[in-house]
This record gives structure tokens, sequence and C-alpha cells, in this order.
């Protein structure tokens, strides 16, 4: 269980990154899950999308954040292990351009700091930054048209099933590395949520040369919305998360 506490948290974690003083932030949805394996409650992720305005700017130039909070639950709340994750990126019409990433994990007494800054200047070129125990290391990516990082990528693939193109290739900076993630539609299916009897369409992600697969069950009629989701491993299902509440 610890095993897979681990693995949960590390692909649903999420990160802070704060805005200044002069930046006005206004949340614009919130979704919480819960983590569960074998009707064991053991993890809690909540996801939050911000709005960030410059107050200075007479133009109100604006901003996006997506927030997950991660944190261990019901018996395992004793085992302390907290994670942020956080994008900023800009939206232009359909679009998600990352600006920055920030990955925190939290355990006991030990901090660890996970870093990836992507820019779209003249230098194009992104460098993620990594940071354990006062220990740096640095790479440095070229930058690939429309590549994305683990958060951002969630919401350019909402915005591609707004026009039912369901079957989607990404480059992503991915701890480190360019990864190639796959979405690809697996059906439809009407299963009960929060929300009720609810349509969904069923979407399968893959990650070239990772042995972990998801199937996520999106809501049709709620603006596409993660209500169930499972994580496979070689095909065997590692644990499940269901929304739990939505805002």
């Amino acid at each position: 269980m610890k095993k897979i506490l681990i693995i949960v948290l590390a692909m649903l974690s999420v990160a802070n990154i704060s805005a200044s003083d002069h930046l006005k932030k206004e949340q614009v949805w919130k979704h919480k899950y819960k983590l569960s394996k074998s009707d064991i409650h053991f993890g809690t992720t909540v996801n939050t999308l911000y709005k960030i305005s410059d107050v200075k700017n007479t133009e109100s130039k604006v901003k996006w954040e997506f927030k997950i909070y991660s944190t261990t639950a019901g018996i395992f709340k004793v085992k302390k292990d907290i994670r942020t994750e956080s994008s900023h990126f800009i939206k232009q019409n359909s679009d998600i351009f990352p600006d920055a990433y920030l990955f925190i994990r939290e355990k006991k007494e030990s901090l660890e700091k996970y870093e990836t800054k992507i820019s779209f200047d003249e230098s194009m070129k992104s460098t993620t930054v990594f940071s354990h125990n006062n220990e740096t290391k640095e790479i440095v990516h070229p930058i690939i048209k429309g590549v994305q990082d683990r958060l951002s990528v969630q919401l350019d693939y909402k915005n591609k099933m707004r026009t039912a193109d369901f079957d989607q290739k990404y480059k992503v900076i991915d701890k480190g590395r360019m990864r190639d993630y796959s979405f690809n539609l697996v059906g439809t299916e009407s299963i009960k949520t929060i929300f009720g009897q609810t349509s969904t369409v069923i979407i399968k992600k893959t990650i070239k040369d990772n042995k972990r697969s998801t199937l996520t069950w999106y809501a049709i009629d709620h603006d596409f919305i993660p209500v169930k989701i499972e994580q496979y491993r070689k095909d065997v299902l590692k644990f499940t998360v269901t929304l739990d509440e939505a805002t």
C-alpha cells in the first residue's frame, strides 16, 4: 500500500507558484477527488484553476494557474506525505502555452522540490531544475512546438475534447525528460457520479516507454470534468480516483 501511495501522489501531485502582491488571483473552479484501493480511502487530491491578473497593468494581462494539492488520508494520514504541483500558463484562443511549473513534496521532516520552467522567448530553451537536500541539478531542453508540462497538458487536452478531437499526441517535459504522451478514445459509458447518472467518454493515456497507463472518464455534459480515473501498471489496476466535490 505504501508503494501505491507514492505512485498515486506522484501522478496527482501538485504545487504552489505564489502570485506577487500586485497580482489578483481568482478561483475559476475547484474539484476534490478521493483516492482508493480495494475500497480503502488512502489519499485526497484537490484540483483548482485560477485566473491571475496584473492589477498594475491597465490592459490587465492575464495568466492562469492550475494547481493540485495531494495528501494522505484516512488511516494513512499519520504517514505525512503532502505534495503540491502547479503550472502557470497563458491561453491564446483554445491553445495553452506553459510558462512555469513547480513541484514540492513534504514527507515527515524532509522536503523535496522539483521545478520545471518553460520559456518561449528568443532563447528557445526550457530548464528543469531538480533540488533535494540543498543539491541541485539542471537540465536544459530545446523548445519543441506545442510542448507542455505535466499539468498544462491536461487542460490543453480538455480543450481538444470540446471539439471532439479525442486522439492526440503531445511532447511533455516530465521529470527532466521530454516524453511522448498519447491520448486515445476508448469508448463511452454512463456511470453514477456526484452529478447522478452521467454520460462520459473514456480516454486512455499512455506514455512511451512507460509501464503505466491511465483510463479517465470525462463527463460530457459537465464540461468534460474527469469524474473517474483508473491507474494501471502492465494492465493491472493499481488504484481508482473518483470525483468527490465540484465547485
